[in-house]
């Protein structure tokens, strides 16, 4: 708004210096004959001169804020009647005015969230799916990645009771120490061959039978 008034009082102001006038041979008539004083035509030109700039305010208005139809009608109890110089508007009425626009905004605003809502609910279920789908992708990568970066194996499975693995490595041992011996292991019946069953056991890297 304060920009607006700022450009139409410097353009009424080139307007004014720019401005001359033009009388028609009746308004000479009535001017000689008393009919009409001079201050009259002045009025008369400086009313034309005003409520051009004052429209073409309104116009400039109504395109940035995007008014429709109806809203434009606030724009006219924004400045008054009478000319006024320099222009300006009607704090109150101003006031007024912005607060319809944030209502009108806010309503506008509310409408919109329900058409999106309506629009997005119907996209609840596929997303749901598919997030759970990303999620079951998530956790077997991450343990695939794992896996790779461990060198770790999946178990040969066997009918009888027992575990065993060979050439196994402590990976909590590893990341503390570096380095370490590998071992073997088996319990129950996975012996392996030139080892007999032995009693311990922990989670390591390694080729397991169970």
């Amino acid at each position: 708004m304060t920009s607006a008034l700022n450009e139409a009082n410097q353009h009424m102001n080139r307007t004014l210096e720019a401005s001359s006038l033009t009388l028609s041979g009746q308004e000479l008539v009535r001017l000689v004959s008393g009919g009409m004083e001079i201050k009259d035509l002045l009025t008369k030109e400086l009313n034309r001169i005003y409520k051009t700039e004052i429209g073409a305010i309104k116009e400039e208005l109504a395109e940035k804020l995007g008014l429709q139809k109806q809203e434009k009608l606030m724009l006219d109890s924004l400045f008054p009647d009478e000319v006024s110089y320099p222009l300006n508007a009607d704090q109150s009425q101003l006031r007024l005015f912005r607060q319809k626009l944030n209502n009108s905004l806010e309503k506008t605003r509310l409408v919109r969230k329900r058409e999106l809502a309506k629009t997005l609910s119907g996209f609840h279920q596929p997303v749901e799916k598919l997030v759970r789908k990303v999620l079951d992708f998530d956790l077997g990568f991450s343990i695939a990645c794992f896996s790779t970066e461990f060198q770790l194996n999946l178990p040969e499975l066997i009918p009888e009771a027992g575990i065993g693995f060979t050439g196994g490595e402590n990976l909590f041992l590893k990341a503390r120490y570096g380095e370490i011996d590998p071992i073997s292991y088996s319990i129950g019946k996975p012996v392996f061959p030139g080892r007999s069953g032995k009693q311990g056991c922990t989670f390591e890297r390694s080729k397991l039978r169970w």
